[in-house]
């Protein structure tokens, strides 16, 4: 019985930018020779300097700085985007920063757009240069790439690496890839690996989760696209270029199908990008990333960004949303915008459902087929709340990508090795969003009192005498789900119960206290278990909770 209850629990769970305004902002200073490398040697020590410019409103929450004092790798990159081919043709520039204590003779990089190659995505690489040495990447494994350096790379300086290549863009391959008019691009930027204990980390690209581990940079990008074309981006948009620092990825988004709303709020510009004809989307998750940002900003610190661009665009692959710096992509339904109008009030069930037939006739989506065909036997609140269910579930996603912001933007982790450390405290935070303001969960399930229910149908299950746990175990990384993606996003659920667990005992103030401790502990710096299970171990006694959800420490 227990083991069933805790399965039903799972199943219900799973079931269930051109920025308008510039903002003013830390820029690290360019050498004043006029070169276009933002080191002046290659072989120097790290000495990079920074100039901050006075923004006039003085903030009630101090932004999060990065006080880790690790020295950033640097790019400076030129993209144009190709309408007729679809690509984007990339000059890029890296200053590579040796942080690894070892020196170095090889670096190890990540190109992701590989891992779409059967589907017409990849990248053609025309050049990669140090100084005017000509190199050539090796491949290592899947999307991993190693690239032998001509001289050793002692610990503690830094070299500039040249490179040129096309990135293909794959049709309907969710945050990379294009729907129509619109190209989201994703991790479509040739990137260094990790290195770590002494090795470089290989993990090729897997078609789950999210199989991205990335450290702090700082990014100058420019977008030349055709001028009926709008760009979503990481970054602020300063003289035509868009400045990016202290961000783990740079993505953005091209797109000639939306129109942008744009509003200030707390000192960020919001730009929330939408389908042009679906206006009551970028009004509905403008007024959702106020609510995040006002909520968040207090309890965790202040976004540190000058700019959060939203973009809601067309993931078909099953992908709710995607997190980057500055950037959320959310999944939008088609019959989304009748659903706000009912949502607001300004229709009923029945002139919904009339709408469906003059849209759609016999040709409606299975789903709204379903719906309409249920009416006769449910009351009009099931009919209305079968309806809003995109709703919710779209203020669910706003929310959660971004409370990412701060987890896995702000304080990393290895989202390969150990997803559930920043998807488990983003489910969580979706839920606190939810239970503030009431709001998201009218129509779907309350995440918290599911959480708590799982959390006690975990406790029960551990505590039974068959000695043998059925639960997904946290420890795994994202190819332990290779052969049983399905149960992947559990992980989401169940690192989230346990977190709910540790916030009911420890109470709201006293937990929102130590979660705010904990992101500025490892703000821009990575988190790992052993790392996550010390600090909260200091905030209570949380040595069995951890030991059933964790097993062990790594």
């Amino acid at each position: 019985m227990k083991k069933t209850v805790l399965a039903l629990l799972l199943a219900a769970s799973i079931l269930g930018a051109t920025a308008c305004n510039s903002k003013t902002q830390t820029v690290t200073q360019r050498p004043t020779d006029g070169s276009d490398t933002p080191f002046v040697s290659t072989t120097s020590e790290i000495a990079p300097e920074t100039v901050e410019t006075v923004n006039p409103e003085k903030d009630e929450i101090a932004k999060i700085e990065n006080l880790t004092q690790r020295p950033k790798n640097q790019y400076d990159i030129d993209i144009h985007f190709n309408e007729e081919s679809k690509s984007i043709d990339v000059e890029q520039k890296l200053t590579y920063v040796n942080n690894t204590g070892d020196d170095l003779e090889e670096i190890y990089f990540n190109m992701i757009p590989e891992a779409f190659s059967k589907k017409k995505g990849g990248v053609d690489v025309e050049s990669v240069k140090i100084g005017t040495e000509d190199l050539k990447f090796k491949k290592v494994d899947g999307t991993v790439y190693a690239l032998a350096l001509p001289t050793k790379l002692e610990k503690g300086k830094m070299v500039t690496i040249d490179m040129k290549y096309t990135v293909k863009i794959p049709e309907n391959a969710d945050r990379f890839g294009y729907y129509k008019d619109t190209y989201n691009l994703g991790n479509a930027l040739i990137t260094p690996a990790i290195y770590e204990d002494g090795q470089w980390l290989k993990q090729p690209y897997i078609d789950l989760g999210d199989a991205f581990y990335t450290e702090i940079a700082d990014y100058r990008v420019s977008i030349n696209a055709p001028k009926d074309y709008l760009i979503a981006s990481t970054g602020t948009l300063i003289n035509d270029v868009y400045v990016a620092e202290n961000v783990r990825d740079f993505a953005f988004t091209i797109t000639k199908d939306m129109d942008i709303l744009c509003e200030e709020y707390e000192d960020i510009a919001l730009n929330v990008f939408y389908p042009k004809a679906n206006p009551n989307v970028g009004k509905h998750v403008m007024d959702v990333a106020k609510k995040s940002l006002s909520l968040f900003n207090e309890k965790l610190g202040k976004y540190p960004y000058d700019t959060l661009n939203m973009v809601c665009t067309a993931m078909p692959g099953g992908i709710g949303g995607m997190e980057y710096p500055g950037l959320i992509m959310m999944t939008v339904e088609e019959d989304i915008e009748s659903a706000l109008d009912l949502y607001n009030g300004t229709i009923t069930v029945e002139e919904y459902l009339k709408k469906l037939d003059d849209e759609y006739g016999n040709d409606k989506p299975e789903k709204l087929s379903d719906i309409e065909s249920s009416v006769p036997t449910v009351s009009p609140d099931e009919t209305k709340q079968a309806i809003l269910y995109v709703v919710d579930s779209l203020t669910h996603s706003t929310a959660h990508e971004i409370a990412h912001q701060w987890f896995y933007g702000i304080v990393g982790n290895d989202e390969v090795r150990h997803p559930w450390i920043d998807e488990g405290m983003c489910r969580f935070l979706e839920g606190y969003y939810s239970n503030y303001y009431k709001d998201g969960d009218d129509y779907t399930f309350s995440i918290f009192e599911l959480l708590k229910n799982m959390d006690e149908a975990i406790y029960d299950e551990a505590k039974s005498n068959d000695n043998e746990q059925h639960t997904v175990d946290l420890t795994r990384s994202l190819y332990d789900f290779k052969k049983d993606k399905e149960s992947y996003g559990e992980i989401y659920y169940k690192s989230a119960a346990m977190i709910f667990h540790m916030y009911e005992k420890l109470g709201d103030e006293d937990f929102i206290s130590a979660l705010k401790e904990y992101v500025q502990k490892f703000a821009y710096s990575e988190v790992t278990p052993d790392e996550f299970r010390t600090f909260w171990s200091g905030k209570g006694d949380f040595s069995e909770l951890f030991d059933i959800y964790l097993k062990k420490s790594e």
